[in-house]
């Protein structure tokens, strides 16, 4: 299993070991060094896996090597950054701290 970065459609795969999606994360490129993080999809088969986890764990990376701050907007990047405050407050735009 690999995570792809997908500059050119502004996404991260998440691919098996026989280069078939098992997930996807998507973002839209903002100004001031922002992403909106639009939408994370995990087909429904490998559901209940950490494999979103492993999606938003990509997109932070790219966000904090990149000196980007994620706006979250997929309820699934909402619920993340709600739960786990101190892990996303230094790549979340919205953070109050």
């Amino acid at each position: 299993m690999k995570v792809v970065h997908e500059p050119n459609q502004s996404r991260f795969d998440l691919l098996d070991d026989g280069g078939n999606i098992l997930g996807e994360i998507a973002y839209m490129p903002g100004r001031d060094n922002t992403l909106y993080a639009t939408h994370t999809l995990v087909e429904p088969e490998y559901n209940g896996r950490g494999y979103a986890g492993i999606l938003l764990d990509a997109l932070c990376t790219y966000a904090r090597e990149n000196d980007k701050q994620i706006v979250p907007m997929c309820g699934y990047v909402v619920g993340q950054f709600r739960k786990e405050p101190a892990k996303y407050a230094d790549v979340n735009a919205r953070c109050e701290e």
